[in-house]
Parts: C-alpha cells; sequence; structure tokens
C-alpha cells in the first residue's frame, strides 16, 4: 500500500512504514535509510520569460507550486549565513504528489519544491535548473527516510532483509548520486 495518510505501523497492523522525517516517532524502532533535502527548480523556459530570481523575496513575482495540504505550504523559509528570510508564495496549482508537482512543473508551470532524488533525474537532463541554490531552502517536509517498524524482539527473516535490502541500496544511491550541497552557514 502507498499512501500520504499518517499510518501507524502498531496500531494498523502495517510491518514497515518508510516516512521522511526530521526525528522518527517515539515507540517504534527506526533504521535510518537515507537524508533527504528539498530543492527549487524550474524549467529553463520558465526563468527565461519570467524576471530574474536573485532573492527569496523575488519568488513572490513568480507562480509557485506548493503542496497545499496546509497555509504553511505556501510559508517558504531560507537561510543564508545569518540572514533568514520567509516569503509568502502562490501560484495556480498546488498539489502533494511529488511526481505530480514535477511534471507541472516540466510543463512551465512555475518554480516547485522537491525531494531532491525526485528532482535529481531533471537536473542531471538540464530540462529542469535549480533555483536560488546559493540558500538553504528549509522546506516544510525533510530530514531523513526512515523505515519504521513495530519494536519487537522478533523481526521476520524477510522484514529483516528488506530493511538492509534497503538500507544498502538507498546508501549506495546516495554515494553515487549526493544531495544537493547546502550552502554553508
Amino acid at each position: 500500500m502507498a499512501t500520504d495518510l499518517h499510518v501507524d505501523p502498531v496500531r494498523d497492523g502495517i510491518d514497515l512504514v518508510i516516512r521522511v522525517t526530521r526525528s522518527p516517532p517515539e515507540g517504534l524502532a527506526a533504521r535510518k535509510l537515507m537524508p533527504v533535502q528539498q530543492v527549487l527548480c524550474a524549467t529553463p523556459g520558465y526563468l527565461a520569460a519570467r524576471p530574474a530570481i536573485h532573492h527569496p523575496a523575488d519568488l513572490a513575482a513568480h507562480s509557485c507550486l506548493a503542496l497545499g495540504e496546509d497555509a504553511q505550504d505556501r510559508r517558504w523559509r531560507f537561510r543564508q549565513g545569518d540572514s533568514a528570510v520567509e516569503v509568502v508564495v502562490d501560484g495556480r496549482y498546488a498539489v502533494n504528489h511529488s511526481a505530480l508537482r514535477l511534471d507541472a512543473m516540466l510543463a512551465d508551470l512555475g518554480i516547485c519544491s522537491l525531494p531532491d532524488y525526485v528532482a535529481r533525474s531533471a537536473l542531471d537532463s538540464a530540462t529542469a535548473v535549480q533555483v536560488l541554490p546559493d540558500w538553504d531552502f528549509q522546506g516544510n517536509y525533510g530530514g531523513d527516510a526512515y523505515a519504521l517498524y513495530p519494536p519487537s524482539r522478533f523481526v521476520s527473516p524477510a522484514l529483516r532483509a528488506l530493511i538492509d535490502h534497503l538500507a544498502a541500496a538507498l546508501a549506495a544511491e546516495v554515494a553515487f548520486n549526493p544531495p544537493p550541497a547546502v550552502p554553508a552557514p
């Protein structure tokens, strides 16, 4: 099952949950799988047809593709050294699904925030470029991807093998394709 709903493995009788969070919930066994950073990106075509972006405040003049779950999703926060900036963004499209936001961004609908692993292919192929790469975008969703499972003395061999496989495969992926560098404070 794949869902964006909050699932509790103990309460819901689920063997394994993969969740991106800054800290795993208490009461569950957790294994860190990989870091997840949010990056802002847009197509070269979108950027060429609109005002230049040099500072986060410039985003107010752009169509920004937010998650749309709550009002905080339209408050984008940035850091650069000792400077902290918050910008309220607006756009004509909001969706809580990274692949759909990627598709909308690739259709020139605006600037979006995506997990680095979702944006990587478009950035590598130059169908998208990172926006404000010198600023640390502090998206509402980030942290690390964790494998979460009910704590017990016995973890089935199949579940242990799956968790070990995910951890090894994602560690190799991160080593081969590291996330974008975060600007130094």
